[in-house]
């Protein structure tokens, strides 16, 4: 992967240096890199949830999540979790 991305970015620059305004140069290049990572190099996503959590407490955090827009209805939903 990275002697891809190197190859790439390389034949970009070798574009890049017929350019004579630095300013350009500096928007392609970073361009390029910018481009070529997105194309070459894939996004990892985490999941952020722990491995402990039961489905019973995701349930609970997602009620309470949307109901914080309702104040009565959070606080009822906050009250019945500090009872159990």
């Amino acid at each position: 992967m990275r002697e891809r991305y190197n190859m790439v970015v390389q034949n970009n620059y070798n574009a890049i240096t017929k350019i004579q305004i630095i300013d350009e140069q500096w928007e392609m290049l970073n361009e390029s890199i910018c481009q070529t990572s997105s194309a070459i190099i894939q996004i990892i996503k985490y999941n952020v949830k722990k491995k402990c959590m039961m489905e019973e407490i995701l349930q609970l955090m997602d009620a309470r999540s949307h109901s914080k827009q309702e104040t009565e209805e959070y606080n009822r939903l906050n009250i019945e979790q500090i009872q159990e």
